[in-house]
C-alpha cells in the first residue's frame, strides 16, 4: 500500500518539475507534508495509526511522559498569575502550534483545571493544524473538556486566520515542534562572483525514469532517488529577499549554505503579538546549512526516498525568529531543555508522581521517562531541544527560569 501511495506522489512531483522546471526545496517540503491526499501529514495510515510514537516515525516530549505539558503549563500560568495580569486579563485563551495527537493540550488543560481560578478562567481553546485526519484524531482525545467543561475549540489551518484576543483575555501560546516542520529555503553565497546567494533547487536527475509506472513486482523494491539538488544559475527574487532577512547572513563565510524559513519567520512575529509563548524545537542561535533530513520508521533516510512517506524537518535558527520577535514580545532564553525542565522541578514532579506508582516497574518506567527529557548526552533530547520564552508587556527581566537566582 505504502509504495503504491508514493509512486501516486511521485508521479504528481515529477509532472510538476517536467512543467514548470526545478521547484524551490520549500516547495518540495510543502508538497510532500502538506498536498491535499498524499502529503505525510494528510493521507490514513493503512492500519490506521498516525505518525508519532512506536507505531509512528517519531516519538515527541508530550508523548513521553505528562510531566513536559505539566511543566510548560505552569510556566504559561506564571507569567498569567505574575502582580497585574491576572486582574488586567482575568480569562485564558490557550493555543498550540502543531497539536500533533493533542497530548500535550490535553495535559496542560488538567494542569489549568487543578485550581479553581485557571480552570474557571479558560474562555477557548485554538488549534493550529492544517491536516483534517489529525484535527479528528485531536478532537477525539480532547472531547471529554468540551463535554465536561464546556470549553470551545477551534481548529485553524494558519496563525494568520486566528481572531484578535478580547482585552479582558490573556493568551497562552506554545509551539512544541512547530517551527521545525515549516518549509525552508536553501540558499548559497556565490562563492565564484561574490554576486550574491544563489537558490538550492529541486530537480529530476538526466536519467529521469518514470518509477511511476514501472513493474512493482518485487515486494523489497526501493524508491530511487530520481531527485536531485540544483543551484540556481543566478541569484532570484526569492534568494535576495532571503538574504536579507537576517544581519548575519552578509558575514556568513564565501560559499556558505544557509536554510532560512520566512514562514517560521512570520509565524515568530504572529506569536509575538498574542501574549505568553514558549517555543520548543531542535535547533540552537545560529544558522543551519545542512540540516534538512528525513526520518521514516524512527530512522534517518534520505530526503527523496518515497517522497511523502517521511516526516521532513530542520533545525530552527533560534537567532532568526529571536530576530523576529524582538520588537514585538520580550524575550527570554533560550535555554537547553534539560536545564529548563530541572530548574522548573521536574526531578521533584517525578519523585512524587513515582512515589504513586503501584509496582516497581511501573515506579521505573516513570523515572526512564523523565530522565528522557533532559538526557543531554550525545543527541539527547535535554541537549538539542532549545527552549524561549516569550512574554509581553515590558516584562524585559526576571522571568524564571531563564534567569539564574543570585
Amino acid at each position: 500500500m505504502r509504495e503504491q501511495r508514493w509512486r501516486i506522489f511521485y508521479k504528481i512531483l515529477c509532472e510538476s518539475i517536467k512543467v514548470s522546471g526545478p521547484i524551490p526545496v520549500s516547495t518540495y517540503i510543502q508538497l510532500c507534508l502538506s498536498h491535499p491526499t498524499e502529503g505525510y501529514y494528510m493521507r490514513q495510515r493503512p492500519d490506521d495509526s498516525d505518525v508519532f510514537g512506536v507505531k509512528g516515525d517519531f516519538t515527541t516530549s508530550p508523548e513521553i511522559s505528562q510531566v513536559f505539558g505539566e511543566l510548560v503549563c505552569l510556566w504559561l500560568l506564571s507569567i498569567w498569575r505574575d502582580p497585574g495580569r491576572g486582574s488586567s486579563c482575568p480569562k485564558i485563551r490557550l493555543v498550540e502550534l502543531g497539536p500533533g495527537r493533542g497530548t500535550l493540550i490535553d495535559d496542560m488543560l488538567r494542569t489549568l483545571s487543578m485550581w479553581p481560578n485557571s480552570r474557571n478562567a479558560i474562555t477557548s481553546v485554538h488549534l493550529v493544524e492544517n491536516s483534517s485526519m489529525m484535527r479528528s484524531r485531536q478532537a477525539q482525545k480532547l472531547a471529554a473538556w468540551r463535554e465536561s467543561q464546556n470549553i470551545p475549540f477551534y481548529w485553524w489551518d494558519s496563525i494568520e486566520d486566528m481572531p484578535v484576543a478580547s482585552d479582558d483575555e490573556f493568551t497562552m501560546v506554545v509551539a512544541h515542534e512547530f517551527f521545525d516542520a515549516l518549509p525552508v529555503n536553501i540558499i548559497e553565497e556565490n562563492i565564484k562572483t561574490h554576486s550574491g546567494f544563489r537558490e538550492i533547487l529541486v530537480d529530476l536527475r538526466p536519467s529521469y525514469t518514470d518509477w511511476s509506472v514501472a513493474s512493482s513486482t518485487s515486494q523489497d523494491v526501493q524508491s530511487p532517488s530520481q531527485f536531485r539538488f540544483v543551484l540556481s544559475p543566478a541569484p532570484t527574487p526569492r534568494s535576495n529577499f532571503l538574504s536579507k532577512l537576517s544581519p548575519r547572513f552578509a558575514d556568513l563565510p564565501s560559499g556558505s549554505r544557509v536554510e532560512v524559513s520566512s514562514s517560521g519567520w512570520r509565524a515568530a512575529r504572529k506569536i509575538g503579538e498574542m501574549g505568553a509563548a514558549l517555543i520548543i524545537d531542535y535547533g540552537d542561535e545560529h544558522a543551519f546549512g545542512s540540516s534538512f533530513r528525513a526520518f521514516r520508521d524512527h530512522r534517518h533516510v534520505d530526503v527523496f526516498d518515497e517522497p511523502g512517506a517521511s516526516d521532513l524537518t530542520t533545525n530552527v535558527d533560534f537567532a532568526l525568529l529571536k530576530e523576529a520577535l524582538q520588537s514585538t514580545a520580550s524575550l527570554h532564553g533560550t535555554l537547553d531543555q534539560s536545564t529548563f525542565l530541572l530548574r522548573m522541578g521536574i526531578a521533584q514532579r517525578l519523585a512524587g508522581l513515582m512515589d504513586k506508582g503501584q509496582s516497581e516497574e511501573r515506579r521505573s518506567e516513570i523515572g526512564r521517562a523523565g530522565m528522557r527529557l533532559v538526557d543531554r548526552a550525545g543527541q539527547g533530547m535535554g541537549r538539542v531541544y532549545r527552549v524561549l520564552g516569550l512574554t509581553g508587556g515590558g516584562q524585559k527581566t526576571g522571568v524564571w527560569p531563564f534567569i539564574v537566582a543570585t
